[in-house]
């Protein structure tokens, strides 16, 4: 019809057009593309689409080495503790062996007191008493004044226990029941009513288990 294909000025946001034939194309300024230079290509970025990644990223650093820190430290707390092998007695093997026991020095003290604790310094010498017999500060020493202090200012007896005619019935001679305690049996063949057997108090629950000693032939059937 006469009219050119740019006069209508196809081409927007300042593009300029040339006809080619029976056709016509677009030259697009900066910023702008498409055939008709409608597509923007602007990069200027929101300040706050990467400011706030930015800071989230931050943080979780910082609660990462706090977390980081602390485990360390709690770690390096654990593992300050000894090797210790006791030495050996008339040709014996090493009685015990400590390594890395988290809870050794949980109540050593540093310094010297009245209250029990230790000197850190003296640990080592001091477990090697615990397995000594002939030390004052032995395991051994120290259960059986546990057991003799216990025994004398609870007044228990093992009186049914060493009667002559149940002396027969204990698997373990120096191990007996109370006599507050003991396991009493109907009467059996014999007329007795022993058993090598104690009860047990759970937390809330008085005389919840029996600790006994294995049972011996002539003791099946009282089991």
């Amino acid at each position: 019809d006469g009219v050119g294909l740019c006069t209508s000025s196809k081409c927007k946001n300042g593009g300029l057009c040339f006809e080619s034939g029976c056709h016509f194309h677009c030259t697009c300024p900066s910023g702008h593309s498409g055939s008709l230079c409608v597509i923007s290509n602007s990069t200027g970025l929101n300040p706050l689409t990467y400011i706030i990644p930015v800071i989230v990223v931050a943080i979780l650093l910082v609660v990462a080495t706090g977390v980081f820190i602390k485990r360390r430290s709690g770690k390096v707390r654990t593992q300050a503790t000894v090797k210790y092998v006791a030495e050996p007695q008339n040709n014996q093997p090493p009685q015990a062996i400590y390594e890395n026991n988290d809870a050794l020095y949980e109540t050593v003290s540093d310094h010297p007191s009245n209250n029990g604790s230790i000197i850190l310094e003296k640990l080592p010498s001091m477990l090697k008493d615990l397995f000594d017999d002939n030390s004052v500060m032995s395991l051994k020493e120290q259960f059986q004044k546990l057991l003799e202090s216990y025994t004398r200012l609870q007044g228990l007896k093992t009186t049914t226990a060493s009667m002559p005619e149940n002396e027969t019935k204990n698997r373990f001679k120096n191990i007996l029941p109370y006599e507050h305690t003991r396991v009493v049996l109907t009467k059996d063949e014999d007329g007795g009513d022993y058993i090598n057997a104690n009860y047990i108090d759970c937390f809330n629950v008085p005389g919840k288990y029996i600790a006994t000693q294995g049972p011996l032939p002539k003791t099946e059937k009282d089991f």
